[in-house]
């Protein structure tokens, strides 16, 4: 079936749009994670025809039964979306850092500034110059933004043994870094980690992996 040039045009454009509106689009139940950090811009197109009823209604009239069935069964929703469709954790620095929030609280109270006031003056610093701030804890906004995808950064892999899990974590860290999925999966059924990989982000793999080991409900 020739389909007329301005009809294809059209469609194309619309689906640019929507394709573009959904990349921004939060999950159900979680509010900081997009389709766009999990689907690639070819699959945010795809989708897009299933999540606007306009544009596929001139999908219908462009492309056959056949390959609407097809376009429906592009994306393995269960396995690319779903896992990450979890409630972020709430990530409470009093609890989780006592001593750091105790620093900074003393850091910050009215006192604190006196003391360095009177530091700046007595040694004529800039006025940028902070004395006594404490430092945050190693490794702070990583977790922060591993919890608010809805894992605990707290949780750490378990293993048969004490020796595996530092066989494992050494080797990571001196991994490549553009090793795969699949390369880690294989690393850690070296050490009798066997279960699901993924990346916590998939758009960002510096977050690091999540691991559901098999026989477990959850991701660590």
């Amino acid at each position: 079936m020739d389909i007329p040039k301005q009809q294809l045009d059209e469609f194309k454009n619309m689906q640019e749009k929507y394709a573009l509106d959904l990349s921004k689009q939060p999950l159900k139940d979680n509010p900081n994670v997009t389709y766009g950090q999990l689907l690639s811009p070819m699959e945010l197109k795809v989708a897009a025809i299933m999540y606007s009823p306009e544009l596929k209604s001139k999908a219908e009239g462009i492309y056959s039964s056949e390959d609407m069935t097809r376009i429906e069964n592009t994306i393995d929703w269960q396995n690319r979306v779903a896992p990450y469709n979890r409630a972020p954790i709430e990530y409470d620095m009093y609890e989780r850092h006592p001593e750091y929030m105790k620093q900074l609280d003393e850091f910050n109270s009215p006192e604190g500034q006196e003391r360095r006031n009177m530091i700046k003056v007595r040694g004529n610093y800039p006025d940028t110059y902070e004395p006594f701030k404490p430092t945050e804890p190693i490794g702070l906004e990583k977790a922060k933004k591993i919890a608010s995808f809805g894992l605990d950064p707290a949780k750490e892999l378990q293993f048969d043994s004490f020796k595996d899990g530092v066989g494992f974590r050494t080797k990571l860290a001196f991994a490549p870094r553009k090793t795969t999925i699949e390369d880690f999966k294989k690393l850690g059924e070296q050490y009798g980690l066997t279960g699901e990989y993924r990346y916590v982000n998939p758009s960002d793999p510096s977050l690091g992996l999540a691991v559901k080991p098999e026989g477990s409900d959850d991701f660590q």
